[in-house]
């Protein structure tokens, strides 16, 4: 329970005192109440009918649930506190295991977009000879056959002629 809720329960307590000794009579005037009579007013019976056995029980009934209510409040405050701190422990050690994976994939798989961070292949202990590489063709050039022209030319249809 809040503060707001404890100070209703000693509230109404401290008004249960003064109704008890307020002795002043209370007119209904429409759907309000007044201390001063209007025209047509109603007088309202203010006394309390309880017994003083009553008054005391209801009173202690009061004290008794401001009390489970102050409790209520402390316990309430401690568990939030409680989850507060465990969310914050979860969240930091979710935040260092992130880490941790994410260090083992750049570790495992190096950066692409960066050529220093490539692995560069071992080189052989023995000098071995290779065949140098051809030059690579571009896919939209046409392929000239090893002792004529290139197709799609005019020279060899005029030659036939």
């Amino acid at each position: 329970m809040s503060t707001k809720t404890a100070c209703l329960f000693a509230s109404i307590v401290l008004f249960s005192f003064q109704l008890h000794a307020q002795t002043q009579k209370a007119y209904r005037c429409g759907n309000t109440y007044s201390q001063i009579p209007c025209p047509g007013a109603v007088t309202v019976d203010t006394a309390d009918g309880r017994s003083k056995a009553q008054k005391e029980q209801t009173d202690n009934a009061t004290q008794r649930d401001l009390r489970t209510a102050n409790s209520m409040e402390k316990a309430r405050i401690q568990q939030e506190e409680s989850r507060k701190r465990a969310n914050t422990f979860s969240n930091v050690n979710m935040e260092k295991q992130a880490a941790r994976k994410k260090a083992a994939e750049e570790k495992a798989a190096p950066d692409k977009a960066n050529p220093a961070t490539k692995k560069k292949p071992k080189k052989p202990e023995y000098f071995t000879a290779k065949k140098p590489a051809e030059p690579k063709q571009k896919k939209n050039e046409p392929v000239a056959p090893a002792g004529g022209t290139a197709p799609g030319t005019n020279a060899g249809v005029s030659a036939q002629k």
